[in-house]
């Protein structure tokens, strides 16, 4: 089952937020099928809450990267968006090439975080006080994992919002 594969993939990249960097397999791959791919997967858990997920992805954008890694970032900031966004809101998720690479960012229609825990969010195990508004589970694992991952990657993991307070996270791998 899905979920039992990624229970064991986070146990795996625990291992790796304590042990140092992930071991990367590195390999063209094509982000914007990637990123794609990881919002259709994840389009049932978006209407069950009357998300509507907006994609502006550019097109056959590749780049070396490990593929099943960077995968389990979309994975993470989609479904974060998901669980974190208020019911009848809207997810926009981008994937575009900028001057400095690759820009991935997700803006969910959630409260947005505490400017106080904001310092917290890519820490292992720091579990936030902002709520899911479905009671889905979280680990205070998922961030941090995907700072690892991109870290790897040489690339920059960041968080904004705005002043309607939409969170919204930003990936950016060098190209």
């Amino acid at each position: 089952s899905v979920d039992l594969l990624s229970l064991l993939e986070t146990l795996l990249d625990i291992s790796v937020i304590e042990s140092g960097k992930p071991q990367l397999n590195i390999t063209d791959s094509n982000l914007s099928e990637l990123a794609k791919e990881r919002i259709d997967l994840y389009h049932e858990e978006a209407n069950a809450k009357d998300i509507e997920v907006e994609a502006n992805i550019s097109e056959n954008l590749h780049a070396n990267v490990d593929k099943m890694k960077v995968r389990q970032v979309f994975d993470n900031l989609i479904t974060n968006a998901i669980k974190y966004s208020n019911k009848n809101s809207k997810v926009i998720v981008s994937l575009k090439l900028t001057e400095s690479g690759y820009e991935f960012s997700i803006q969910d229609g959630g409260p947005g975080i505490d400017p106080s825990e904001q310092d917290q969010l890519f820490k292992a195990y720091s579990v936030l006080s902002s709520k899911t508004t479905g009671g889905e589970k979280k680990t205070g694992l998922g961030l941090a994992i995907a700072k690892s991952i991109v870290d790897a990657h040489k690339g920059v993991i960041s968080y904004r919002h705005d002043d309607k307070q939409h969170s919204t996270f930003y990936v950016n791998l060098p190209n």
